[in-house]
């Protein structure tokens, strides 16, 4: 979670932030799948702060993007956090078959729901 709040912190000026971050903790999930069993072990309250850490991340961000027109409007942090839950879901584990091909499909699909393309 630290190097996730470093990074927004980073890009916080820039009008693709949102979209740089969401592809950083794509990639963090894709490099290690197996902190999905960590979470599902964790504690409710810690689990619940670190959705709170993650949102207060992604929001200046977002705000940013809606203002530059890279984010779509009517997204909200929440919808980051469902679209991340959704990636780590409908991407196959590393010995599937055309995994990479899935999940860059699956990756675009959410690009194209949470952000414009600009």
């Amino acid at each position: 979670m630290d190097r996730i709040e470093e990074r927004a912190a980073a890009l916080l000026e820039r009008p693709g932030g949102a979209v740089e971050l969401f592809g950083y903790v794509l990639d963090m999930q894709e490099r290690d799948r197996g902190i999905v069993h960590v979470l599902a072990g964790a504690d409710i309250a810690w689990f619940k702060g670190l959705a709170a850490r993650t949102t207060r991340a992604f929001e200046p961000l977002l705000a940013r993007g809606k203002e530059a027109g890279t984010v779509h409007p009517e997204v909200e942090a929440g919808d980051v956090l469902t679209a991340l839950r959704m990636a780590e879901a409908a991407t196959p584990p590393h010995d599937a078959p055309d995994r990479e091909r899935l999940a860059r499909r699956v990756r675009a699909m959410l690009h194209r729901t949470l952000f414009t393309g600009r």
